[in-house]
């Protein structure tokens, strides 16, 4: 991860979510993110809606650390998503590539 280019990314996303009316987007995004992942991490249904193969295998690490990584990546995701027709290739780019990474990590 470039994280310059990273930022230059969602700084453009809020910068155009400004220019729509909605300069609150990317915190809102991020705040609701981070507090449905706390939610979540701490629902024991949500742990038990995993398949069990001779331990837990959870797709996600819920540690702390684990958490905030999820949320910020899912909160650029859905940021690209809430303005993909006002963003370039590029920046939709840089702001789904954490998360897509982050699905695709085995």
């Amino acid at each position: 991860l470039d994280r310059a280019a990273h930022e230059r990314a969602v700084e453009e996303a809020s910068r155009v979510a400004r220019q729509r009316g909605r300069p609150t987007l990317a915190s809102d995004i991020r705040e609701t993110t981070g507090d449905w992942l706390i939610r979540a991490g701490n629902d024991v249904s949500f742990h038990a809606s995993f398949p069990v193969v001779g331990r837990l295998q959870l797709p996600f690490d819920l540690t702390v650390k684990g958490r905030l990584q999820i949320a910020s990546s899912l909160a650029d995701a859905l940021l690209a998503i809430a303005l993909w027709d006002a963003l370039d290739d590029a920046t939709k780019d840089e702001l789904l590539g954490p998360w897509v990474q982050f699905v695709n990590d085995d």
